[in-house]
């Protein structure tokens, strides 16, 4: 598979029909990101969560729902490449608002 690029993979945040929406752009790359998860794809999924965590921190977004179980998957996707600081961190993160948003983005995350 070549190398995932804005040359060759355009974001979803690019596209005209969500370009007014940028929540509903995260939540899609969160939800393409998790099925390529769950395929094996680390790399596509990687690319994905990413680009939800660059929307949601653009708009000053950290700990909602959706910014906080994008985090856990990307926390996933740190743990299965072995990059465990990365992961800790992204886990800290999460944990800062586990009291309110906890039981809902585990539930949002597929953990519960």
């Amino acid at each position: 598979m070549p190398a995932l690029t804005e040359d060759n993979v355009r974001p979803l945040w690019r596209r005209p029909e969500f370009g007014d929406r940028p929540e509903v752009a995260a939540r899609l790359h969160r939800t393409v990101g998790s099925a390529y998860m769950n395929l094996g794809s680390q790399e596509v999924s990687a690319f994905h969560h990413a680009a939800a965590d660059s929307l949601h921190a653009a708009r000053g977004d950290r700990a909602s729902d959706e910014a906080l179980a994008n985090t856990l998957a990307l926390a996933e996707l740190a743990q299965k490449q072995e990059r465990v600081a990365e992961a800790d961190s992204l886990l800290g993160l999460v944990a800062e608002h586990e009291a309110t948003a906890g039981p809902r983005v585990r539930a949002l995350h597929g953990l519960l």
